[in-house]
């Protein structure tokens, strides 16, 4: 993974994945279709993120022509596993190593909770949540994971504020600086 730190999340936005089926080019659908993507997954971000889906798949995880065909569409490992993946493939050593582990913790996540192979154990209350419900601490640890209003509800694409891409929903999002991040969670922590 490419990834460092948490402080290294990535900034930039793919804007390019909020973009309706319809409107996307037709190069670009032709990637989308062989990422195994119908004009209404595409159309509702989130749809694909269950084990059997390809928004379950790190980057990493995808084939090779699956990765070609992300790069085509703009996606890069890190926007991949953030925006698409949220890191739903790693496993919890992966977590830890790539300190996101203070994120799923501060949304109700443990070790035990994420590494639940059998399926006895209960998901934390956040995953049944709509992003409204979240407390800012929650919102603070979804958006350090890209998850903002609109994708964190899997709203459809045509939902989606015309600005969406560009300026997040929540208290501070993915697309402010890094620096600007880190002194938003500061400072919420130190008020939290």
């Amino acid at each position: 993974c490419m990834l460092s730190s948490r402080a290294e999340l990535p900034e930039e936005w793919p804007a390019f994945r909020y973009v309706a089926h319809d409107s996307l080019l037709v190069d670009n659908r032709d990637c989308t279709e062989s990422l195994t993507y119908t004009e209404d997954s595409w159309n509702v971000p989130g749809t694909l993120l269950d084990s059997q889906g390809i928004e379950f798949l790190s980057f990493e995880s995808l084939q090779d022509t699956q990765q070609l065909n992300a790069y085509a569409l703009g996606f890069d490992e890190d926007t991949w596993d953030c925006y698409q993946n949220h890191f739903a493939d790693y496993d919890w050593a992966e977590i830890v190593r790539w300190d996101l582990d203070g994120y799923f913790g501060d949304l109700g996540w443990t070790e035990e909770i994420w590494e639940n192979t059998t399926g006895t154990m209960s998901l934390p209350a956040t995953d049944d949540m709509d992003y409204s419900e979240l407390s800012l601490k929650e919102k603070l640890a979804a958006e350090g994971i890209c998850y903002f209003q609109a994708n964190w509800d899997m709203e459809e694409l045509s939902d989606y504020p015309e600005d969406a891409p560009s300026v997040p929903s929540g208290a501070f999002g993915p697309a402010v600086t890094t620096t600007m991040f880190i002194v938003g969670a500061a400072f919420a922590a130190m008020v939290l």
